[in-house]
C-alpha cells in the first residue's frame, strides 16, 4: 500500500513539475545588504539585462522581473506563428536562430490569435477584423498595438494614436494597455495574480521587455509599478501572461529559460 501511495505521489508530483514550473539559469547574482538586494552582474551577463525586485503592498509579496533594454541599432524584431505546430519558447528561439524569444499575442484553444494579428512578411493574418473607429474608443478592449516595421518595434494606444495596420510589416493587438503618456492605464484592482510579460518604450524611444521571473502581480499593480520606474516609460502594453509567460535567451555565456507553455506565436529578437 505504501509503495502504491508513493508511486501516486511521484506521478502527481511529476505532472506538477513538468507542466508549468519555471526553470531559470540565473546570469544575475543577488547580494543582500542592509538597504535591500543589490544586483551584481557577472561577466557572462549581457549589459542590456537587469533584474528588479519589488515589494508589494504590505511587503508580504516579493516579486522580481527581468528587464531587457533593446537597442534599436543592434537588434531586429519579428513575429513568428505556427498554429499547427506550437512550440516551447526555447524551441522557438532555437529553431529560428534568435538570441531572444518572448511570448506574444493572446490565442485561442485552436492556436489562432484572439485579437487582430497580421504578419505581412510571413503572409499570416487573423480572421479578427481591425477595430472600427468607434470600437477603438473602448479602453477595456484590445487597445495596445504592437507594431514592427523594417525590424523595428513601436507601440501605439488605439484611443489616441491613429495608425493603419497596412502600413506595418507586422502588427497585433493586445490588452490591457498598462501605461499611457507615462501614467498608469489600469485603474481598477481585480485581485487576479499572474506572471506577466510586457513591452515598453521610454521617452527616448528605447524599447524594453519586462518578464516576471519570480512571483505574481495583478495588472493594477503591474501598471502602477511600470509608471513609477526610473526609466520613465511613456507606453507599456501587456502581452499574454500567466502560464504563457515565457522568455528564452542565449547570448554569449548567458542563458535564461522561463516557462514551458506550448505557444503558437512568439516575438523574436535577433542581432543585426
Amino acid at each position: 500500500m505504501r509503495g502504491r501511495l508513493a508511486y501516486i505521489f511521484f506521478f502527481l508530483f511529476s505532472i506538477f513539475v513538468f507542466s508549468g514550473c519555471v526553470q531559470v539559469t540565473r546570469p544575475i547574482g543577488v547580494e543582500l545588504t542592509k538597504n535591500g538586494p543589490r544586483v551584481t552582474v557577472p561577466n557572462t551577463s549581457p549589459d542590456y539585462l537587469t533584474e528588479k525586485f519589488v515589494e508589494l503592498n504590505d511587503s508580504s509579496r516579493k516579486v522580481s522581473f527581468y528587464v531587457l533594454k533593446i537597442d534599436a541599432a543592434k537588434w531586429s524584431w519579428q513575429l513568428a506563428e505556427d498554429q499547427k505546430n506550437p512550440k516551447s519558447i526555447s524551441l522557438w528561439r532555437d529553431e529560428q536562430g534568435a538570441e531572444i524569444a518572448i511570448n506574444a499575442a493572446y490565442f485561442t484553444a485552436s492556436g489562432t490569435a484572439s485579437g487582430y494579428y497580421r504578419d505581412a512578411l510571413n503572409k499570416r493574418e487573423s480572421r479578427i477584423a481591425w477595430p472600427t473607429t468607434e470600437e477603438q474608443k473602448d479602453k477595456s478592449a484590445y487597445t495596445g498595438a504592437v507594431l514592427i516595421k523594417n525590424g523595428q518595434l513601436s507601440l501605439a494606444y488605439l484611443p489616441e494614436d491613429k495608425i493603419s495596420p497596412m502600413d506595418q510589416d507586422s502588427v497585433f493587438l493586445t490588452y490591457p494597455t498598462l501605461v499611457v503618456d507615462g501614467s498608469p492605464a489600469v485603474t481598477k484592482e481585480t485581485g487576479n495574480l499572474a506572471r506577466r510579460t510586457a513591452l515598453a518604450e521610454d521617452a527616448q524611444g528605447d524599447d524594453y521587455i519586462i518578464v516576471s521571473r519570480e512571483g505574481s502581480v495583478t495588472l493594477y499593480e503591474f501598471s502602477r509599478w511600470l509608471a513609477a520606474e526610473p526609466e520613465h516609460f511613456v507606453h507599456a502594453v501587456n502581452l499574454d501572461g500567466g502560464p504563457s509567460t515565457g522568455l528564452s535567451l542565449r547570448d554569449g555565456g548567458a542563458a535564461i529559460d522561463l516557462g514551458y507553455a506550448i505557444l503558437p506565436n512568439v516575438i523574436l529578437i535577433k542581432r543585426k
